[in-house]
């Protein structure tokens, strides 16, 4: 169930653009670290060198999609959102662009 996210924000002299791929496994078959971002729904983040703020920007945006979560999974709980590659436009990047790339 891995899907890609690409979030695009253009003005005239400047841009912020983030392709983010993520995948969707269950806990149980998870045992890596993950980060528990509320009771039944869990972020690991495959991409490395990524600082605690772009961490918590991902986090917020699980939170964002908690209830949609919830209401799609509920015999698949708990689950893992992996993320698993991240490309972004090093120019005009702003950390809180992962929340809307995540959300989609």
């Amino acid at each position: 169930m891995q899907s890609t996210h690409i979030y695009r924000f253009f003005k005239s002299t400047w841009g912020i653009y983030v392709v983010l791929t993520a995948d969707l496994a269950s806990k149980a078959e998870f045992p890596l670290q993950t980060i528990e971002v509320t009771p039944d729904i869990y972020l690991s983040i495959e991409v490395p060198n990524l600082s605690d703020i772009e961490m918590d920007y991902l986090a917020l945006a699980v939170k964002l999609l908690k209830s949609e979560l919830q209401n799609r999974l509920k015999q698949q709980m708990p689950v893992v959102i992996r993320i698993i590659d991240l490309e972004i436009a090093l120019t005009d990047y702003q950390p809180e662009c992962l929340t809307y790339a995540l959300v989609g």
